[in-house]
């Protein structure tokens, strides 16, 4: 992973599973060397036909870390990307007290195939199924696999078209990840005592005087 993208100190629910996983791919993989989070699509200044998938930066700034594929430095990259809204299930019988959230998403993975192991053919789908190993063997579900290149990046208008062909490859697996709910979850506390903001009440006498 990019030493400028850092890990959520404390994720929570979407953030919090993927969080698990990314650490799983990151220790059994040695082979994808960007192992990224959830990204969000965010639109090129300068040309606005161009999208591309970034992740905050987590180091208290307002700047994403690009997403995208560097034939030069990557060997691989994974990244999540939102796939619907997130549901909870209750448990049979519990009164909105206990469940587990659902949380769907797209598993991204784009390989330079030489910079991994140059021999001369695509073997794509060798770590394809690398990558289902390790899911199954972590018991993180899956039914369906996406070996179309293009589909990794559908959701974005990249530059360099190229990144798309062999010797490059790519593929995705949709993904639910879940989670138990946290019906004791502590209340949201501020890191840094400096920042101002307005109590309740303080915002209703605001809101009286507009």
């Amino acid at each position: 992973m990019e030493a400028s993208v850092l890990p959520i100190q404390s994720p929570q629910l979407l953030h919090r599973s993927v969080q698990g996983v990314v650490a799983i791919l990151r220790n059994n993989l040695p082979w994808l060397t960007h192992p990224y989070g959830v990204v969000e699509t965010v639109v090129d200044e300068q040309d606005r036909k161009v999208r591309y998938p970034a992740i905050y930066r987590q180091d208290s700034t307002k700047y994403y870390q690009t997403a995208l594929p560097n034939e030069k430095t990557m060997s691989a990259l994974s990244f999540f990307e939102k796939n619907g809204e997130s549901r909870i299930v209750w448990d049979a019988g519990s009164p909105q007290l206990m469940g587990s959230w659902r949380h769907p998403v797209n598993l991204a993975v784009w390989c330079n195939l030489p910079k991994i192991d140059n021999r001369g053919y695509d073997f794509s789908g060798e770590l394809a199924a690398d990558v289902l190993r390790v899911l199954r063997l972590y018991q993180i579900p899956f039914d369906t696999l996406d070996l179309r290149i293009e589909r990794v990046f559908e959701r974005y208008a990249l530059k360099e078209k190229k990144l798309l062909f062999y010797p490059f490859a790519g593929f995705k697996i949709p993904l639910v990840l879940t989670e138990r709910y946290d019906a004791c979850a502590t209340p949201f506390q501020r890191r840094d005592p400096s920042v101002e903001y307005l109590q309740a009440s303080a915002y209703d006498q605001f809101l009286s005087t507009i």
